[in-house]
């Protein structure tokens, strides 16, 4: 595997790595998107936020910052970054950091877009429709979040498996 090429994965999403890799949400992302970005304050303080926030800006795609995601993040961080992609109109999730920003992101993509609590979710209730498009750029290795459809949290009774085969997220 040459480090320099640009690789692509579907798993059972699309799995994109490699030098800058991050030009690909160009591709990715329609200019009618807004997306509403999970993160922590570290990564916003960083600079890696920037680069992403500056890049959707340079494509003209209006954007907000959830910046409040913490450690092993609980139900009311996620409650909040579920209010503010629905009060914002979002579309989509881009899930920027470690394990919790991108599981954020997950949780988010059903609480900003299905009727109902997280907690009945967590336990089993259906979800109708199809979920909004997450993506996930990771800034650490470790946690695998990026490539599954679950999330562990702690007002989870169990693991979730999430899995929307809609269009060709397959």
């Amino acid at each position: 595997m040459d480090p320099l090429s640009l690789y692509r994965y579907w798993n059972p999403g699309k799995l994109i790595f490699g030098p800058n890799s991050i030009n690909e949400l160009k591709k990715e992302i329609g200019s009618k998107e807004i997306p509403l970005i999970t993160t922590d304050e570290g990564i916003a303080r960083s600079g890696i936020l920037k680069k992403v926030t500056d890049l959707l800006e340079e494509m003209g795609i209006q954007h907000f910052v959830f910046d409040k995601v913490e450690p092993d993040p609980s139900l009311e961080v996620v409650e909040k970054a579920s209010n503010a992609y629905r009060h914002d109109g979002c579309t989509l999730v881009i899930g920027l950091g470690g394990g919790s920003s991108i599981d954020v992101a997950k949780a988010v993509g059903i609480g900003g877009s299905q009727e109902g609590s997280l907690v009945e979710y967590a336990a089993g209730k259906p979800i109708e429709g199809t979920l909004p498009p997450i993506y996930a750029i990771p800034t650490t290795a470790g946690t695998g979040s990026e490539v599954t459809a679950v999330y562990f949290g702690p007002f989870t009774p169990r693991v979730n498996t999430l899995k929307d085969c809609s269009g060709d997220r397959c």
